[in-house]
């Protein structure tokens, strides 16, 4: 992607957010996040930062398609909508990642709620009848796209999941849309307790901090500074900090070969892992 189409992708979100002036506060960090999955710096992006409905989101994505040097890549982006918030995904990348869940590949760690002997509950690494579980929802997230995507002519595939029937709710969507290493699988009986065993432990919290030419184009046509640098972030209990080793190394190398891929068309100058140690805190899930 070239500084031209950076420009652009700023350009259109600009023009559309000023349209909205309730979207102006985060204009610059939804073109960031778009420019990371148009240039494959991230696989998924989810807009739960402002109240951009889905045909804003299309729109601002046709005008950037059209500058587009490579249109087939279009082909594989979908958008998503589940309970208020968007989730912009390179569709192939997300149902590689489904394949492999039930594969001796796997790193990705989910956690849930578990109960002891004496009946109190605590967060443990799911069990192999909770994964073959939710790698079936997950097959249903990847199948609706693919359905769709047979009928967006070319556009980005639109799919609204809040009818869906038989998907992960949102925290379990999310983590794993995103691919982060570890995800908390929720359900709705169970996410309430979730919520407060993750506020009563202490969580290691991991950021992606990024600088380089999208970052300086951002700057210069939004003058903003803040936050602009957070590529990504999760948190791991610090109890199972052990048991997702693995995993956090394999989200690691992961991160490196998407900046090595990424480079010629999103060139960044600092992409660094910064970790810390949160003290117990409310968690919404």
């Amino acid at each position: 992607m070239s500084s031209a189409l950076l420009l652009s992708i700023a350009k259109y979100v600009k023009e559309a957010c000023t349209k909205q002036p309730r979207l102006c506060k985060n204009a610059a960090i939804l073109a960031r996040d778009i420019a990371a999955v148009c240039t494959g710096l991230r696989a998924a992006i989810m807009v739960d930062y402002m109240p951009l409905s889905s045909s804003t989101m299309l729109g601002i994505l046709a005008d950037v398609q059209a500058q587009c040097v490579d249109p087939k890549q279009w082909y594989s982006l979908a958008l998503l909508h589940l309970d208020g918030c968007l989730y912009l995904v390179c569709h192939d990348a997300c149902c590689s990642q489904a394949a492999k869940l039930s594969s001796v590949d796997a790193k990705t760690v989910f956690i849930n709620v578990q109960t002891d002997p004496c009946g109190q509950p605590y967060l443990g690494l799911a069990s192999d009848k909770a994964l073959k579980a939710v790698t079936a929802e997950l097959d249903t997230v990847c199948n609706l796209i693919t359905a769709a995507e047979s009928s967006n002519n070319g556009t980005c595939t639109f799919v609204d999941l809040d009818t869906a029937v038989g998907i992960p709710i949102m925290p379990t969507l999310s983590g794993w849309l995103l691919q982060y290493p570890v995800v908390y699988l929720a359900h709705r009986a169970t996410a309430e307790t979730l919520a407060q065993l993750l506020s009563d432990a202490v969580l290691v919290f991991h950021e992606v901090q990024i600088d380089g030419s999208l970052i300086q184009v951002l700057q210069e046509q939004f003058s903003r500074q803040d936050k602009l640098r957070s590529l990504c972030a999760f948190t791991i209990p610090e109890g199972l900090s052990a048991k997702c080793n693995v995993a956090l190394q394999h989200w690691q190398a992961c991160m490196r070969h998407q900046r090595q891929r990424s480079a010629s068309s999103c060139p960044l100058s600092q992409c660094n892992i910064v970790s810390q140690r949160l003290s117990p805190h409310r968690v919404q899930l």
